[in-house]
């Protein structure tokens, strides 16, 4: 938890001291759906090659995810869904209506969606899960907007 509200502050505190946004970001110049849903795409194909162009792979931020929690670099996020994949047979991601993008600075952006998560482990019944994702995001020359924090998690269930 408390490696969680760390990592929190730094990305606040890095959000909070960039300058402000441009005309053209607040103009519509950010991360939108069709982005969004070409990452999870990605995911869902099973192959860490897809959604790597979408990634900053020497960002200095965690990747989070639902198991096994934490990424401290691109590359260890990437081995560890291989290993997650190795266990699917399919995998489907689908983007909610509740997205909704900011721009954070010039330069920058937070986007935040819930995501519907649709499963089949080898050797398993189907499984389906709500999550939630949050993605910071870092507009680059030359490689447009990269995702150098991913934060994606399920809720506990309450039952």
């Amino acid at each position: 938890m408390r490696g969680t509200i760390a990592a929190f502050a730094v990305i606040v505190c890095l959000l909070a001291s960039a300058p402000p946004a441009t005309a053209q970001q607040k103009a519509g110049d950010l991360p939108d759906r069709e982005l969004l849903t070409k990452v999870l795409e990605g995911w869902s194909s099973l192959d860490p090659a897809n959604p790597a162009k979408f990634y900053d792979k020497s960002s200095p931020f965690p990747f989070y995810d639902v198991a096994p929690l934490k990424f401290d670099s691109f590359a260890a996020y990437m081995e560890g869904f291989k290993e997650m994949a190795a266990t699917l047979t399919s995998l489907k991601f689908t983007l909610n209506p509740d997205l909704v993008t900011k721009p954070a600075g010039a330069g920058w952006a937070v986007s935040v969606a819930t995501v519907k998560a649709q499963m089949v482990h080898k050797n398993a019944e189907p499984m389906e899960m709500e999550c939630r994702w949050t993605a910071v995001w870092q507009q680059k020359p030359g490689a447009g907007w990269t995702i150098v924090h991913d934060h994606f998690s399920a809720p506990y269930p309450m039952q």
